[in-house]
């Protein structure tokens, strides 16, 4: 794997390679923070069971966009010495891009969210009026009525395991209530980052020094990640912080306002719950080697088991949110 990343970033003019460390956390790509003569980058290897150079193409609109907009929080993507924007070696897709200086653990506080809330709020305001159509989306992402058929069909098919039987009851239960937290279908659409969790967000003491992680740009209303934001952000365990939603909200809006956020944020947070949910169920039943989301081997036997209990966690917070009715 070593003598792999070396290959990538000789490709790239940023001089001497000096040390390369591996970056724990993401549950897609795979990162490694590089210190070279020249400075200090970011080296990526994209998921093959997620993305493909498409996803490199979109990247680059977007950003170009957003620093052309005076959007300080976006990353900077390396060119190689070739003016290429990625490296295919191995069989795989590698970027680069520059480091940018941040604390390296970040303690979740009040303070740290709020501030994400805002720069979310000013990612969504900088991007409403981007021309530019995504090429590349994630199958199924974030499409909730072909996510509750694909439920459905996990939910009625007959064939049954052992762990399909210890997860029948929620998956049908998933199946009942989804149809309910769906958005209206006439809601404006414009670029979202598809992905605004906390860990997306680096920060430097309280303040938020960049928005990261732009695979999953796609079009849609912003309530799609203000509901993905509102879901990470408010959530210990299983608990649902109804205080800090309302700080969420009321932030969002003091710098982005649109009429029908108020009324629909906790909603939209409810049906990303069960959108996440129902993937991490169905993400089951994916050929061993071939599943969607990492898991930790060290706390399970398999990745079907850690995503059986992340549906099942899942779900126990979504009745959490909803617990004061929507």
């Amino acid at each position: 794997m070593s003598d792999i990343k070396m290959d990538v970033l000789q490709l790239y003019p940023i001089g001497e390679v000096r040390q390369i460390d591996s970056i724990s956390g993401g549950i897609i790509n795979d990162s490694w923070r590089v210190r070279t003569e020249s400075g200090h980058y970011i080296l990526q290897r994209l998921s093959d069971r997620a993305f493909d150079e498409r996803v490199i193409a979109d990247q680059w609109q977007v950003l170009d966009w957003l620093h052309r907009r005076n959007f300080r929080w976006a990353p900077r993507l390396i060119l190689t010495a070739r003016r290429e924007k990625f490296v295919r070696q191995d069989g795989r897709i590698w970027r680069l891009m520059a480091y940018i200086d941040h604390d390296p653990i970040a303690t979740r506080t009040d303070e740290k969210i709020l501030a994400a809330t805002a720069v979310l709020a000013e990612f969504h305001r900088a991007m409403k009026d981007c021309p530019y159509d995504p090429i590349y989306k994630i199958k199924d992402f974030h499409d909730s009525p072909v996510i509750w058929e694909n439920l459905g069909d996990l939910a009625f098919g007959q064939d049954r395991d052992d762990i399909v039987k210890s997860m029948t009851d929620e998956v049908i239960y998933l199946h009942e209530v989804m149809p309910s937290y769906f958005l209206p279908n006439d809601l404006p659409e414009t670029l979202i980052h598809g992905d605004p969790r906390f860990d997306n967000f680096l920060f430097r003491g309280e303040e938020v020094a960049a928005l990261i992680d732009f695979d999953t740009v796609m079009r849609a209303n912003e309530l799609i990640d203000i509901g993905d934001f509102c879901r990470s952000m408010c959530r210990r365990e299983t608990l649902f912080n109804q205080e800090l939603f309302d700080k969420i909200i009321t932030q969002y809006l003091s710098i982005n306002h649109r009429y029908y956020i108020a009324a629909l944020a906790k909603q939209a947070t409810a049906l990303i719950t069960l959108e996440l949910s129902a993937r991490f169920f169905m993400d089951c039943f994916s050929p061993p080697g071939q599943e969607y989301f990492g898991w930790d081997a060290e706390k399970y036997l398999t990745a079907r088991d850690h995503n059986l209990a992340r549906g099942k966690m899942y779900l126990e917070y979504f009745w959490n949110i909803i617990k004061n009715s929507l």
